[in-house]
């Protein structure tokens, strides 16, 4: 396509930062235009990387992007140097990958970015859809809405303790105590976990102990035992 091919060229290497803008705006998003549109997350200015952000984030549906189409998205965009590009792609999270294609699921959310693998850019991501939830002081893991311990996977653990440090790290102690596991319970699940395969878990449970009520004497002395062992 003589057309299409005009709009690549001008996206690519026009000198101008408005006709690379309008080229992003007036191309067709396919398979075989994505990886153009992708390259202009890395323009030279900052308004062409953000108008590339609001594109893939607004035409493309997160799950029909590869796994790491999504982490090079939010790796480039959650870091970028513009405060402009960093709030488009906050803005694309909350009401494109989180609200639709995760249908307000965090747990769903940072399944699709492959928490494992990817744990960092996960967490900057996961923090901008628990935000709201830290502020309003009730989440997704308060109260009784805590993952059952005995059943728990790698997501949610993830999610549960990100949720916990953001209430810790803003000092809303009342919500975290409502979030947190009783020690002792959590102790239990350590223990019960098989480390050679869900090493990721233990680890998200491991660092959720930190922040726990270190009064619970019983519950302080079986941490200390299952260390020991």
């Amino acid at each position: 396509d003589p057309a299409m091919t005009t709009i690549l060229r001008a996206m690519e290497h026009d000198p101008s930062k408005e006709v690379r803008k309008m080229a992003l705006s007036a191309i067709a998003m396919t398979r075989s235009t994505l990886p153009y549109v992708l390259q202009r997350l890395h323009d030279v200015k900052e308004d062409v990387r953000r108008e590339a952000v609001l594109l893939v984030g607004t035409k493309i549906n997160m799950l029909h992007l590869t796994i790491q189409q999504r982490i090079d998205v939010l790796r480039g965009a959650l870091r970028d140097r513009s405060a402009m590009v960093r709030d488009a792609c906050s803005g694309i999270i909350k009401s494109e990958w989180y609200s639709k294609a995760s249908e307000k699921s965090a747990v769903a959310f940072v399944r699709a970015l492959d928490v494992e693998t990817y744990e960092e850019v996960a967490e900057t991501a996961a923090r901008c859809v628990l935000e709201e939830c830290v502020s309003d002081e009730a989440g997704p893991f308060s109260g009784a809405f805590a993952p059952a311990l005995e059943t728990i996977d790698a997501e949610s653990a993830f999610v549960w303790r990100v949720f916990c440090m953001m209430l810790k790290e803003r000092k809303q102690l009342d919500a975290l105590e409502d979030a947190l596991p009783e020690l002792s319970s959590l102790v239990d699940s350590l223990a019960a976990i098989d480390f050679s395969t869900q090493i990721f878990t233990a680890k998200q449970l491991l660092q959720l102990a930190v922040v726990c009520d270190m009064s619970d004497e019983a519950g302080r002395r079986r941490l200390v035992d299952f260390w020991k062992r």
